[in-house]
């Protein structure tokens, strides 16, 4: 509906995208609650999320956003702890994370999210290759601040993410056997190299 869109975000069979005005909106499949409208029904249609919204990322099975006042929030699948609420409970509607009004960006994964906060990035949800960048392989079900370097933005992929520093240098860490890190190996990486 309309026009004024800005960003748009998909997952394995859903998307989320905004507009300009701070309208949120999501379709596709519901199973897992990863439309965060408060049922499961699939949606052929937009349907608009309530509040202002400025970001959004789509994950396989779950969403992680940001609303205009900086907070963080997300909903759908969680059996990884990819919301980062400390739970792994499935959430049918938006769930804030933590009580911070500063977050800047969002990435999601297949199974892992991680985001900004004042130039620091954090990360939570699945780890079992080393995609969260904390060098474990544990998974967390609450964010996790990952180093202490500041970053200008990340993406996520299905079992690694990629990160620019400040300083303009590219990062990447996780699952490597397609030498999807670039780093020319194939060697998985639990941090950033």
């Amino acid at each position: 509906p309309g026009g004024g869109w800005i960003g748009i975000s998909a997952g394995s069979s859903h998307s989320v995208a905004w507009q300009r005005q701070g309208l949120l909106w999501t379709w596709g499949d519901n199973y897992h609650a990863q439309l965060g409208i408060g049922y499961r029904a699939k949606q052929p249609h937009p349907v608009q999320i309530p509040g202002k919204w400025i970001q959004a990322a789509a994950g396989i099975k779950h969403v992680v956003a940001l609303k205009h006042d900086g907070t963080l929030w997300a909903w759908g699948r969680n059996d990884e702890g990819q919301r980062g609420d400390a739970t792994q409970l499935l959430a049918i509607k938006p769930m804030r994370i933590g009580k911070s009004k500063d977050w800047t960006h969002v990435a999601a994964g297949s199974t892992h999210s991680l985001a900004f906060q004042n130039g620091n990035m954090w990360a939570w949800g699945a780890n079992d290759h080393g995609q969260l960048g904390d060098g474990t392989a544990n998974k967390l079900l609450q964010p996790r601040r990952i180093g202490r370097a500041q970053w200008r933005t990340v993406a996520a992929g299905l079992h690694h993410s990629a990160a620019i520093r400040i300083d303009g240098t590219l990062w990447t860490w996780g699952r490597n056997e397609y030498g999807q890190l670039g780093d020319g190996t194939k060697s998985s990486h639990p941090k950033p190299v």
